[in-house]
C-alpha cells in the first residue's frame, strides 16, 4: 500500500537465496560481526548496501566494501543492548567527518535527535522504539 523497500538485516548468502525465489528486496543491512567478515561488497551497486558501525574501523570497512549508508552505534544508552558503553554525539561527529557515506545515529535514539544529527552532518536516526511503541499484550 505505501510502496515501501524493504533492507534485508541477514547473511550476504540468505540475502542471495531469497533473490533467487523471485523475491526483490532493496537491499542488504549487515551487522558489525558481518561487516568485519565480508571482503567485498556482496551485491551489486543497484541494490542498496547498509551497515552497522561501532568505530572508525568499521568505517574504513563499510568504505572498502562501497556502503550506501551506515547506521553508527550505540550513540545513547539503549534498551535493546543494555550492555553496549554508549559512544556519544561526539564520537558521531568524528564518524561523519570520517567518511563520504550518509550516516545515520542508533542508538537511544528519540525525534528530538533528528536535528542533533542533521548539525553534526549526518542525514538522521535510525530509529524502533521511539517511533513503533510496542503493542500492548491485550491486543497481541
Amino acid at each position: 500500500q505505501f510502496d515501501a523497500r524493504l533492507l534485508l538485516n541477514t547473511t550476504p548468502a540468505i540475502y542471495h537465496q531469497i533473490r533467487e525465489q523471485g523475491y526483490k528486496p532493496a537491499g542488504l543491512h549487515l551487522n558489525g560481526r558481518l561487516l568485519n567478515e565480508v571482503q567485498q561488497r556482496p551485491l551489486p551497486t543497484d541494490e542498496i548496501l547498509s551497515v552497522s558501525c561501532h568505530s572508525l574501523q568499521d568505517i574504513e570497512q563499510a568504505s572498502k566494501l562501497a556502503a550506501d549508508c551506515l547506521l553508527y552505534s550505540p550513540i545513547k544508552p539503549t534498551h535493546s543492548h543494555p550492555e553496549a558503553e554508549p559512544l556519544g554525539w561526539q564520537a558521531f561527529a568524528d564518524a561523519v567527518a570520517a567518511s563520504d557515506i550518509c550516516s545515520y545515529a542508533l542508538g537511544g535514539m528519540q525525534l528530538e535527535d533528528i536535528e542533533q544529527a542533521h548539525r553534526l552532518g549526518g542525514q538522521g536516526i535510525a530509529a524502533i522504539s521511539c517511533l513503533w511503541p510496542p503493542l500492548d499484550d491485550a491486543t497481541g
